[in-house]
């Protein structure tokens, strides 16, 4: 019995280790056959169909690590997007500087193109996109400068960087935009900010004129000398310079030119008909406006002009060029003082201060009320009447174009209805 024991355990004890090597040389499941047999076992315990419960495990994992996590990161990528939108656009339109702007200088070409085109670069003002083009005009080329993105105090801003510029006045366009001009010795340049289709441009033109005369005739020799504001060319050197023009031609440049007035045929927004002179020479200007600073001028003073020199039926003559460049008195010498050559400011000390009572009571019996007053030197109050309409006309003298502007701002309760510019600019 012991010994059948002992045969029974040794036969187990090698069957246990038949088994284990077995075991060890049985390879293991694919995924596949892992999965059916997980399948199979789930049919026959469960007894359910395998059609539904599958998909159903398969479509939770797609959702789960594919579709929705892309959809999280299009989700993330449209908040972010929406957030830079919101920081473009619109800008601050309401005097205050915006910054950041995308540009700050031109580009090393563009300021090779300035320099061949006109012989020098202008200011820049940072802004969010601009253009630099050359054109061609015919009797001009340049460059124009066109900005978006900019508020009117960065155009004032701007403005101010052409301080060594001459500055030769301003005038409103058929829309009712101001446009100012600058010049630097025979560079011009003509800039506007207005508002154009939900956008805040700055539009600057830099030219030089390539030839004189009304229809491109007869040109003065480039070596002559046209002046600058603070040192004038003569009436004698400027006639002598343009003696030889034919008849109905202009200079190819403007001159400054200066001397003392003799006579003035006609006062008012601008003077007609006005004789200066060195001494030696006398010329005549045709028309004058005044430029910045210069409220007028009388007899005796001395004016420095800036314009083009015509030859006008044999007549020598400071006169309005194409139509739409004007002379200017742009600094005047007076036992008053000097006028001229930059902003003056306020005036002070004017002679009248208010309209008077009989004054004040024909403003009343017409309207109801009596205008703001700005102080003045002389002024006249005059009915009229232009058929269908009459009013009163109040006319000043001796006021500066600071003084003017804030004159303006005294009617800021009266409706604004807008600006045009007449026949005479």
């Amino acid at each position: 019995m012991q010994n059948m024991k002992k045969t029974v355990s040794i036969f187990l004890a090698l069957f246990m280790v038949l088994a284990v090597l077995a075991s060890c040389n049985t390879p293991s499941p694919t995924p596949e056959e892992s999965e059916s047999s997980s399948i199979f076992e789930s049919e026959e315990s469960s007894g359910e169909s395998s059609d539904q419960k599958p998909d159903d495990q398969e479509e939770s994992s797609v959702d789960l690590g594919g579709d929705d996590a892309t959809d999280q990161t299009t989700s993330d990528e449209t908040e972010d997007n929406g957030q830079d939108d919101g920081n473009q656009g619109d800008g601050d339109q309401d005097g205050n500087d915006s910054i950041n702007h995308t540009y700050s200088d031109f580009t090393s070409e563009e300021k090779s193109i300035f320099n061949e085109t006109v012989g020098l670069v202008i200011p820049f003002i940072a802004n969010d996109e601009y253009y630099v083009e050359e054109f061609d005009w015919g009797t001009e080329i340049g460059v124009s400068f066109y900005t978006l993105g900019n508020t009117q105090a960065e155009f004032d801003a701007f403005r101010n960087l052409f301080s060594d510029y001459t500055y030769d006045g301003s005038e409103d366009d058929e829309y009712g935009d101001a446009w100012y001009y600058y010049s630097k010795g025979n560079v011009y340049v003509d800039m506007s900010f207005y508002y154009y289709e939900n956008e805040y441009v700055v539009d600057v033109y830099v030219y030089i004129s390539t030839e004189g005369g009304d229809e491109g005739g007869d040109t003065v020799d480039p070596i002559i000398d046209y002046g600058t504001i603070d040192a004038p060319v003569t009436t004698t050197y400027a006639h002598n310079a343009c003696a030889d023009l034919a008849s109905g031609k202009s200079s190819a440049y403007p001159f400054y030119v200066k001397g003392t007035v003799t006579k003035i045929g006609e006062t008012g927004k601008y003077y007609k008909n006005v004789y200066f002179t060195d001494g030696k020479t006398e010329m005549l200007i045709y028309t004058i406006n005044m430029g910045e600073g210069v409220s007028g001028f009388k007899v005796g003073d001395t004016i420095t002009a800036y314009g083009y020199i015509k030859n006008y039926n044999g007549t020598i003559e400071m006169a309005t060029y194409e139509g739409s460049v004007y002379v200017y008195a742009v600094k005047v010498e007076s036992e008053g003082g000097s006028q001229g050559g930059g902003d003056q400011g306020d005036a002070t000390n004017h002679t009248y201060t208010d309209f008077t009572n009989d004054e004040k009571a024909l403003f009343n019996s017409y309207f109801g009320f009596v205008i703001p007053f700005i102080a003045n030197n002389e002024y006249y109050v005059e009915e009229y009447t232009l058929e269908p309409e009459e009013g009163i006309n109040f006319y000043t003298f001796g006021n500066t174009a600071s003084e003017f502007s804030a004159y303006r701002n005294l009617f800021s309760s009266y409706s604004y209805d807008g600006t045009e510019t007449d026949e005479y600019g």
